[in-house]
């Protein structure tokens, strides 16, 4: 049912093609019924966009998330960054959420990693029932060496006790294959 509150391109696509053959409806016959039509599909088009903008669905938090991650690099604000890691996490090389917290705090610090950009993103797996979710997206990271980059990455998420989807591993893989990068972390 996440078509009802993601914004479906197609149901903005059927709606606004109801909405222009009642308008040509109404412009050749002049009925009153066809701008009753139309006032109801604007209604529609009206309500479901509000269901867009106002309800974060999992999906949605979970790219959110993610991008609010790469602006705490950015802001060199390492708890925006780790409030969305889980404590559960587990880096590439094994190493827990402090451990990485450590290593990026370092990063950040030194002008090693200044930014992350991030594009693409495919949620290929959302369960709420097993509280996991997976994220597929391009990145690639700038500092003080230049780019590193780009990748694709896998990033799995857990829905935590507190409603919240948290990063707890991710994975880097080199552009279309997966041949998986090998990090130091």
């Amino acid at each position: 049912m996440s078509w009802l509150f993601e914004g479906s391109s197609t149901v903005y696509l059927i709606l606004g093609i109801l909405a222009l053959a009642l308008a040509v409806g109404w412009w050749m016959n002049r009925k009153r019924a066809f701008l009753i039509g139309l006032a109801v599909v604007a209604g529609f088009a009206g309500v479901y966009w509000l269901l867009d903008v106002l309800v974060v669905t999992d999906r949605e938090q979970m790219v959110l998330n993610l991008k609010d991650m790469a602006q705490g690099v950015k802001d060199r604000n390492t708890d925006q960054v780790f409030g969305h890691i889980s404590h559960d996490f587990r880096s590439p090389q094994g190493k827990t959420k402090e451990e990485f917290r450590q290593i990026s705090q370092t990063d950040i610090n030194s002008g090693e990693v200044q930014e992350i950009l991030m594009w693409d993103f495919n949620v290929t797996q959302v369960d709420r029932g097993q509280k996991t979710g997976t994220v597929a997206f391009s990145v690639k990271a700038r500092g003080n060496s230049g780019e590193y980059g780009p990748f694709d990455c896998e990033a799995h998420f857990h829905l935590d006790p507190d409603n919240q989807w948290r990063l707890v591993g991710f994975k880097l893989f080199f552009p279309q294959t997966t041949r998986e990068v090998e990090l130091p972390f």
